[in-house]
């Protein structure tokens, strides 16, 4: 017969060798991550200063200067115009701004991070002198951007739990409906938040927000009676909308919708300063589907 003594210590051999639940759960839990958001790069020509600017980026990224970054999210205006001369005869001729933006950004390693731009309004325009101005010529230039981006005009990326949707808030205006976002891409953005996961949406223009704020010098702000579709759909999926990130304005600016739904202008990355750190940085935790937001390098926000 086993004496109770060692009864016990074969009992407590037992829980010492045996794995633990609970450990192993927390193990699977991805740990934070984060997605810098750039806007307006305004890229002119392959060697200025604007693609430059894209490329130390880059090379930062890759070198691990941003390791938990793992997502680059680019809020529109990627070029100042697709040409810097159109000749509808032969594009070729002319000067492909898109092409240079692209490939400043092809030098980032997947295992860094990947990046995921949404065209703004200066990425409708031919050159200076022509942009899109009917549904043709809109549906003709995103095929121009998706064949060199490798993105549609607009989509959707899951990473870690977490759902980035990219919105388009200029092809609506010329596709028929007068509004931001054409019915079709709103539609298919409450299918997207229909899925249940904590969700960080990021395009060009400015919205009406809680407050009033100076977004941009041209008022081009989206408002609620223009575009009742968008706002209904974020306030029915405000708790899980955890952040927008906006551009076109070139400021730093943040608010709220609906009291619930933190807003951020991003500082223009390529028409201002030299410097890089001209980013938000969204943190997300998998663990608990909270984002927190910060500007640049900086540990906290701006006042």
């Amino acid at each position: 017969m086993v004496s109770r003594s060692l009864r016990g210590r074969m009992i407590l051999s037992l829980f010492l060798v045996l794995p633990v639940a609970c450990s192993d759960e927390a193990a699977d839990t991805p740990a934070p991550f984060a997605a810098m958001v750039i806007t307006d790069t305004h890229v002119l020509n392959k060697t200025g200063m604007d693609a430059e600017r894209i490329r130390t980026l880059v090379s930062q990224l890759n070198g691990g200067k941003h390791p938990t970054v793992k997502l680059l999210l680019v809020s529109g205006d990627v070029v100042d115009t697709l040409w810097d001369k159109y000749d509808a005869s032969d594009p070729k001729k002319g000067d492909f701004r898109l092409a240079h933006f692209a490939d400043a950004l092809s030098g980032l390693r997947p295992e860094a991070a990947k990046a995921y731009p949404v065209p703004g309004n200066h990425d409708y325009k031919y050159d200076d002198t022509r942009r899109a101005e009917k549904e043709s010529e809109v549906l003709e230039l995103e095929k121009v951007w998706k064949q060199t981006t490798g993105h549609a005009a607009f989509y959707s990326v899951l990473h870690e739990g977490f759902l980035f949707v990219a919105l388009n808030n200029f092809r609506g205006r010329m596709m028929g409906n007068g509004d931001y976002f054409d019915a079709e891409q709103i539609t298919w953005f409450e299918k997207q938040l229909a899925r249940g996961l904590p969700t960080v949406v990021y395009f060009h223009y400015p919205i009406k927000t809680d407050n009033d704020r100076f977004w941009t010098l041209d008022k081009s702000n989206i408002v609620p009676r223009s575009q009742a579709l968008f706002y209904n759909a974020a306030s029915k999926y405000k708790d899980q909308i955890k952040a927008i990130f906006v551009g076109h304005g070139h400021v730093w600016i943040r608010d709220t919708l609906f009291s619930t739904i933190p807003v951020y202008e991003t500082g223009s990355f390529g028409k201002t300063f030299p410097a890089v750190d001209k980013y938000h940085l969204a943190t997300c935790d998998p663990a608990t589907g909270k984002v927190t937001v910060t500007k640049g390098s900086s540990a906290s926000y701006f006042d």
